[in-house]
C-alpha cells in the first residue's frame, strides 16, 4: 500500500507494489521538503516499477474510481437516502465520461460535464443511441459536485491526479422551486397542527408522525427510526442517533452526517400526544398478542411502518380540508425551522436542532426568512435611530 507521511527529517513516501509472482515489494524514500515533492517522487517511482500506487491503477477511469471510492468510504457511514445520491452521481458520471481516465480530466473537461448536467441537451448514450436529458436542478448539480470534489481530494492523496479540476467551477442548473412553496405560514402551520391533533389515533398513526415532524423538525427517516427508549418523558427530550431505511425496509440505519446525532427538547404538547400514542399502541398490541422487538414509536396497527407516500397523502387530505397550501413531509421540517428563525431563535441553534451538516446549509435553506427578518430589523433600526438626539 502507498502512504505519504511527515517525519522529523521531512516527508516520506512508501509504495507497496505487487509483483508478477504474487509477492509484494516495499519501496520508500524520505527527506522531501514538502508533501507535494513526496507525491511527485512517488508517481515517478510508480512509473519505474510499472505498478500502481496504493493498489490503484494509475490509468483508472473516473467512473471506476468514483465507484470504488464511495463504496469504500461512504457505504455504511451515511444514510440510505445519501447513498442513493452517490449512486445517482455515479450513473451520471458513467453516462457522460464512460471510460475516460481520471488522470486526463481537466477543469475545462469537468466544466463541460457540469454544464451538461444543468442544461437540456441531446446526446449519444453508452449504447450509441440518441438520447435526450432534461436540465437537472441547480441544487442537484451542486450536491453531486460536492461529492466529486471530495473524491478528487482523495485521488490527489493517492497521487492519481495532481490538480483539483473541480476548483472554481461555475455551477448551472434549472431553477429550484420557490422557497416559499416549501413552507407554511405560522397561521396555517398552527391550523395543520390543530387538525392533526384532532384526528390522531393509533389507527391514523400518520397524524402522530406529522405532529412529531412539525414539533421537532426531524427528517422522515429519523422519525421512523425513533424508539420509545429514545424519548425521555421526564425531561421532554428526544435522542436522535439512528434512522430507518424505509426505502428498502432493511431496518435501522446511520444518520445523514455527524451533526445529525443529537438530542432535542420537545414541548409538553408533543410529549402528551406521544404518551397517548404509547397507551393506544400498547393496548392494541396486547389485544393482538403482538410484541415489537424494536420498540418503534410509529409501528402501526398492522405491525409495519408507513412510507413517505402515506404521510404525504395524509398531509394532502389535511391541507385540502383546511384550504391551505399543500406541502410534503419534508416541508414540515422546513416550516419548523423557518418558524423558529422568524421567532428569533438563533441560526446556530436551529442548525444544531435540525442536524444540518454545517451552518451554511441552514443559511442557504432559510435565506428568504433571513431576508424578511432583515427588512423587519431595518425598520426597527431606523425607528430607534430616529429617536436619537
Amino acid at each position: 500500500m502507498a502512504s505519504i507521511e511527515k517525519l522529523k527529517t521531512g516527508w516520506r513516501y512508501r509504495i507497496r507494489a505487487k509483483q508478477e509472482d504474487g509477492s509484494w515489494t516495499n519501496y520508500s524514500e524520505s527527506g522531501f521538503r514538502t508533501k507535494k515533492e513526496a507525491l511527485e517522487a512517488a508517481v515517478e517511482m510508480d512509473k519505474r516499477i510499472g505498478k500502481s500506487v496504493g493498489g490503484i491503477d494509475m490509468g483508472v477511469s473516473l467512473t471506476d474510481y468514483f465507484d470504488e471510492w464511495y463504496k469504500r468510504y461512504k457505504a455504511g457511514k451515511v444514510s440510505a437516502s445519501t447513498m442513493e445520491w452517490y449512486q445517482n452521481t455515479l450513473r451520471w458520471i458513467r453516462r457522460y465520461f464512460r471510460n475516460t481516465e481520471l488522470s486526463v480530466i481537466r477543469r475545462s473537461t469537468y466544466q463541460d460535464f457540469i454544464t451538461w448536467l444543468g442544461t437540456e441537451q441531446d446526446y449519444i448514450d453508452e449504447h450509441g443511441d440518441h438520447a435526450h436529458k432534461r436540465a437537472l436542478a441547480r441544487a442537484s448539480v451542486q450536491k453531486m459536485n460536492s461529492f466529486i470534489r471530495s473524491m478528487v481530494k482523495d485521488a490527489q492523496d493517492d497521487a492519481i491526479i495532481d490538480i483539483d479540476f473541480t476548483r472554481k467551477i461555475q455551477l448551472v442548473g434549472a431553477a429550484s422551486k420557490d422557497p416559499s412553496e416549501k413552507f407554511l405560514s405560522l397561521a396555517d402551520f398552527n391550523k395543520l397542527i390543530e387538525l392533526a391533533k384532532e384526528r390522531a389515533n393509533f389507527k391514523a398513526i400518520t397524524e402522530y408522525e406529522i405532529l412529531t415532524q412539525a414539533y421537532t423538525g426531524m427528517r422522515f427517516e429519523e422519525v421512523l427510526g425513533l424508539t420509545w427508549d429514545r424519548i425521555d418523558f421526564d425531561h421532554n427530550t428526544i435522542k436522535i442517533d439512528r434512522s430507518w431505511d424505509y426505502r428498502s425496509n432493511s431496518g435501522f440505519a446511520p444518520l445523514k452526517n455527524k451533526p445529525s446525532y443529537r438530542s432535542i427538547s420537545i414541548p409538553d404538547e408533543l410529549a402528551t400526544q406521544l404518551q397517548k400514542l404509547h397507551r393506544e399502541q400498547n393496548e392494541a398490541f396486547m389485544a393482538n398478542g403482538y410484541r415489537d422487538p424494536d420498540g418503534l414509536v410509529f409501528r402501526n396497527i398492522n405491525g409495519s411502518l408507513n412510507g413517505n407516500n402515506a404521510i404525504n397523502d395524509t398531509l394532502k387530505r389535511l391541507t385540502s380540508a383546511l384550504g391551505i397550501k399543500k406541502i410534503t413531509s419534508h416541508g414540515l421540517r422546513h416550516t419548523h425551522g423557518s418558524v423558529l428563525i422568524y421567532q428569533g431563535v438563533s441560526i446556530m441553534s436551529v442548525s444544531r436542532r435540525l442536524g444540518h451538516g454545517d451552518l451554511q446549509t441552514t443559511m442557504s435553506t432559510y435565506i428568504h426568512i433571513i431576508d424578511e427578518m432583515k427588512a423587519r430589523d431595518d425598520e426597527q433600526i431606523v425607528s430607534i435611530l430616529e429617536k436619537l438626539g
